[in-house]
Order: structure tokens, then sequence, then C-alpha cells
């Protein structure tokens, strides 16, 4: 698991307490998680029980609300539980995953008996973060501590809204394409337009296949896959990378590789490196040498490979490394830079390397931080 990974909330429920689970739902996106509902998160044209299925498997957390609807309720929403249960047996003994919510008195569910339940009765309970909403908010901390992640805290000038494009056809060529991309819808009278621009043309940008193969359609088929995540969001910046796979074929190799962006907002002017540290404090020397270290254990750590053999990788990404043009693709966390070495268009990496990332903290490099970055806002230089 990846600790800036987002916290995946499942929510199963009765479509006829949609009213009440929708609070719920609202909530945990403004304390950092990613709830899913059906009704919000679904889009249009997609086959609902393979979309259900799906995002119940790959779900950090299964949260049920039961009422006297869902007690009464038979067919898809218990399908739903009984692959929860199935994924359920294959976690930790002390693993929080299946959390129980009841919203009114009902019958408690046999199948769940094994199961805490917390009971949040009125909405105030969640509006006011009442007593038993605190428990279910420690129930998802610990859980999420369990799997190594924590919550990623939103703006208050923002929320960030997932766009999605999926399957289009070229010339009468299917293409497979399932992209997420992230658009920033203002809760203020604030314009995001330049930023979400910036994103929509960016993503068609990072898809070089359509247009390589575009005069000539017959004899291809393909595949494009984009997700994102959103690392840090605050009022003045947003940090997020991408997740691209792309294959087509007859071609050998697939693509597959992280791109990042950081944003400063609202102007949506794009965040470097430079603008980060002081000048001439030779920053780029320490996080170099630091990125050599820290991969350079890595590779001495793994099994399998002679002396030889890791004397020569070492040579190999040491070059790489030694090259500033590497440093371009990084995110940003509450308490880290992160450098991500992965084989982008814009990258000077090459796809033999594969994929690394390396975590800074700011505390080693605080010192030449510039006091006028945006970034020092965030460690409150």
């Amino acid at each position: 698991m990846h600790k800036n990974e987002a916290i995946r909330i499942f929510m199963s429920y009765a479509s006829e307490d949609l009213d009440l689970v929708k609070p719920f739902y609202e909530i945990l996106k403004r304390l950092g998680y990613k709830p899913w509902l059906d009704k919000e998160d679904l889009l249009p044209g997609q086959d609902w029980h393979v979309g259900i299925m799906k995002e119940i498997k790959k779900t950090d957390f299964f949260m049920v609300f039961l009422t006297k609807n869902s007690s009464n309720k038979r067919g898809f929403m218990q399908r739903e539980i009984k692959v929860a249960l199935d994924l359920w047996k294959e976690k930790m003994p002390d693993d929080i995953f299946l959390i129980p919510v009841i919203l009114e008195e009902c019958k408690y569910p046999d199948q769940l008996s094994d199961f805490q339940y917390i009971e949040i009765y009125d909405s105030n309970e969640i509006h006011n973060d009442g007593p038993n909403f605190k428990k279910l908010k420690d129930a998802l901390t610990k859980g999420s501590e369990n799997i190594g992640k924590e919550p990623i805290i939103g703006a208050q000038e923002y929320q960030i809204v997932s766009k999605s494009i999926q399957q289009i056809q070229l010339e009468n060529q299917p293409f497979d394409i399932e992209i997420s991309y992230p658009q920033l819808e203002s809760l203020g009278d604030q314009s995001y337009d330049k930023v979400n621009k910036y994103i929509f043309e960016l993503i068609y940008s990072y898809m070089p296949e359509l247009s390589e193969f575009r005069e000539d359609l017959s004899e291809y088929t393909g595949e494009i896959f984009i997700d994102y995540q959103q690392h840090l969001l605050l009022d003045d910046l947003i940090s997020l990378s991408f997740n691209y796979y792309g294959e087509m074929m007859p071609s050998p190799h697939p693509n597959h590789y992280t791109f990042t962006r950081n944003f400063i907002l609202p102007s949506g002017e794009i965040l470097t490196i430079d603008n980060i540290f002081k000048r001439n404090s030779q920053y780029l020397d320490f996080i170099m040498a630091y990125c050599i270290e820290n991969i350079s254990s890595e590779i001495l750590q793994e099994e399998g490979y002679s002396k030889e053999e890791q004397s020569a990788e070492l040579d190999f990404r040491k070059c790489y490394l030694a090259d500033k043009n590497s440093y371009k693709n990084f995110y940003l966390t509450k308490n880290s830079i992160n450098f991500v070495f992965s084989p982008s268009p814009d990258s000077s990496i090459p796809h033999v390397w594969g994929h690394s990332e390396v975590s800074i903290p700011y505390s080693e490099i605080t010192e030449v931080i510039s006091k006028k970055s945006i970034l020092s806002k965030v460690i409150k230089l």
C-alpha cells in the first residue's frame, strides 16, 4: 500500500435510504476519504453490476447502512454484503474492514453478527461531530493506520470532482479507454478554469498512441487507462499524480508510467522544483545525494542478483540520478516531497528503469526551502 493513495469507502444501502446516507458521503469526502456511492459515482451507460462489484473489490472499507428497508431488502444489496464478507476473510485478524452503521431501530442481520455496529439515528450527530460519529471516525482512523494510509484533507475554497472518459471509437476501430481525471469545482467566487483546462489538455497529450496510429487503424487494437491520486489539497496549492497504462497491439511493449503536476491556486501556475528552494543553496546536490543513497540501498537489499549485476545496476541508475532533468517529476504531501522516477514522455528516465519513488521529509531540507515559496506555508517556515 502507498501511504498517499486515497482511502476508499464503499457505501452499501437500500435505495430508499439515499437521503439518510448522502450526508455521510459528503462529510467523509470533506474528511479526506474517497467514499463511493452508486448514485454519485456510477457513470451514465456504465454496467452498474460490474461497476459496483469492481469498486467493492478494491475498497479499503465496506460501510453498510442498516434500516428497516435494508432488513427487508433482498437481491443486490445482499450480494454486496456477501462479497464484502468474502473479502473480509482475507484480511488480518485486527483489520477493520466491514463497518455496520444502524440508522434506525431494525433487525440486525445474522451474517453481520461478528461485527460491532455503531448507531447514528440523527443527522445532527454527523454535522455536530457527536460521540457516535466520533467513534465511527476513530474506526476509520484505526483501520487506515493498519493499511498504512491516511486521509487526504481537502481545501475549503474548492472540491475535487472526478471526470471520466470511457471507450471511444476511431474510424470504426474500438479502443478500450478508461480515464479518470480531476476537475476543481469552486465553492466560492474563485475560478479554476485555467487549471481545469490545463488538466483536460494534459490528459489528451499523454495519449500519443491515438494520434500515432490515426492514419491507419485497421491493423491495431488498443487500450489506455489513466487514473489519478491527490496528495495535497490546499486553498493555494494542489499536488497530483497520474498513472498511465497504454498498449497498442500488435506493438510488442506496453507503456506504463507515472507523471505529476503541482498547481499554485487559483492562478494555475505550475510549481516547479526551482520555485521551492532558495537560489544558490545547492539544494539539487543534496537531493541527488539523498536519492542516490536511497535507491542504492534498495538495490543492495534486493535478492537474486550477483555483486556484478548489482554494481552494473547501480552504475546505470546513478547515471540518470546525476541528471537534473530526472527531478522534474515530484508530488507534495503535508510531510514530504516525493520524487518519482518513471519513464514518462517528459522524463529522461528510460523504460528499463521501471518505477521508483524517493520520499524526502521536509525536516531534512528545511534550510534550503525558500521562505517565499508556497511550500513554506505547508511546513510553516
